[in-house]
């Protein structure tokens, strides 16, 4: 019999370009990385990866950030 988990959801950053669904997200040494996504189905929110820092909540922007269909 496998073993039980319990888990706590904790917002860890807070910002508009943030905002998606349909996205992909990996957690990996203490930062997430968000990756695609929209806002409005089958409309792109952007080809950017962001990363979050897990310990301060630190966002960081891409710096060849390039939105939606200008890919």
């Amino acid at each position: 019999m496998a073993g039980t988990w319990t888990a706590t959801w904790k917002k860890v950053a807070e910002d508009d370009v943030l905002k998606r669904s349909s996205h992909a997200v990996a957690a990996i040494d203490g930062q997430v990385y968000a990756f695609g996504g929209e806002l409005v189905a089958r409309q792109p929110r952007d080809g950017d990866v962001h990363t979050v820092s897990l310990g301060d909540g630190t966002l960081e922007l891409p710096s060849n950030s390039q939105t939606g269909r200008e890919r």
